[in-house]
């Protein structure tokens, strides 16, 4: 058993590359060091919560039948470990958001600070859960381009179909690009709509997700296990959670001049909103807005202004509300109940890298 000083010096250090990124947004040499500590504790994790289930799955997996599968069978041909396999899919999953980042962020080093407080430590955990992340986060930004709509279009609906065989929440996605058709008007009928009926029919969400994603042992999951621990407290405050995010970004929307970009994320914010109804039955499904999380990090460090000691004022405080947010988010998902020993901690005890 590691002794608990190691992992609090390893804590200690990442709380301090998260604050040197703070406080240097756009330094290159910090930028380098906080990716390099990402991708250490990402792709060279060797133990964490959801690790048994995830290994016992890649070493049952033995059929090419979907594309995790194909994954699994290509690196059990090379009698590569789970260790092997999770580090390689992990880096990349972790070089397509560190792609995304310096492509769209002026403040890339606050961009990654901010991914640091959440949802850092949950994306390590939550194995196949990142691998589709990078996925997911390259295709959303094809819906920047609106000259090539329709190609982007069909492009983003491949890139998440193989998202959706590596993790089964990524099928989702799917029912974006049809709500980036409509107006901001009609979109705020479609969320009504969908959160109203998501309500009135939440006992029937379970046999249309059944339906569509075909995997009676997920949806059991999701439905009714994780479900018994749901309370009207609970959804309240997920709700909220979701219409913060929308809420931060509409702020920076409204005080600034805007471009295509930045409305893009906020209509894509309103679809967020269409998850609402899933939180009733456990926070899990917010696992769906993650990929939207990084852009959001991104137009929020976007607007962080600095001339010498001269800070803009909307900027300070937009920055402030999202580090709040995610504090509340890395509390409520890696710290309550206990679960600090569980989920925190293994990921900075166990690391080959780190030995």
């Amino acid at each position: 058993m590691m002794d608990n000083s190691v992992i609090y010096i390893r804590i200690a250090i990442t709380i301090a590359i998260l604050l040197t990124g703070l406080v240097f947004p756009k330094s290159k040499i910090i930028f380098v060091i906080q990716a390099t500590w990402l991708v250490v504790l990402s792709s060279f994790n060797t133990l964490s919560g959801d690790w048994s289930g995830n290994e016992g799955l890649y070493n049952l997996t033995t059929s090419a039948k979907n594309v995790y599968g194909m994954l699994a069978v290509f690196f059990h041909s090379q009698n590569a470990s789970f260790v092997v396999f999770n580090g390689t899919l992990t880096f990349i999953a972790t070089l397509l958001i560190l792609y995304i980042i310096l492509k769209y962020s002026a403040n890339p080093n606050m961009v990654l600070s901010l991914w640091y407080i959440f949802p850092l430590v949950d994306n390590i955990v939550q194995k196949r859960a990142y691998y589709a992340l990078g996925i997911q986060i390259v295709a959303i930004a094809l819906l920047f381009d609106k000259n090539h709509r329709i190609r982007n279009f069909i492009i983003f609906e491949i890139l998440m179909l193989i998202a959706y065989q590596i993790h089964t929440m990524s099928i989702y996605y799917m029912t974006l690009p049809i709500f980036l058709l409509l107006n901001r008007k009609w979109q705020k009928r479609c969320v009504i709509a969908i959160i109203i009926a998501g309500f009135i029919f939440r006992n029937g969400l379970q046999g249309l997700v059944g339906s569509i994603i075909n995997n009676d042992e997920k949806t059991d999951l999701y439905f009714n296990t994780l479900a018994q621990t749901s309370t009207i407290a609970h959804t309240l405050f997920w709700s909220v959670w979701q219409i913060a995010q929308l809420a931060i970004i509409k702020y920076i929307n409204k005080e600034k001049v805007t471009n295509e970009r930045q409305e893009i994320i906020e209509d894509i914010n309103w679809w967020g909103l269409t998850l609402i109804p899933f939180y009733s039955f456990n926070p899990v499904f917010t696992r769906v807005f993650r990929a939207v999380m990084l852009y959001n990090d991104v137009m929020i460090a976007n607007d962080y202004r600095r001339k010498g000691f001269l800070i803009g004022k909307t900027g300070a405080m937009v920055v402030a509300l999202q580090i709040g947010f995610l504090l509340v988010s890395f509390y409520a998902f890696d710290m309550a109940s206990s679960t600090t020993d569980m989920i925190v901690f293994p990921i900075f005890a166990n690391n080959w890298i780190l030995k």
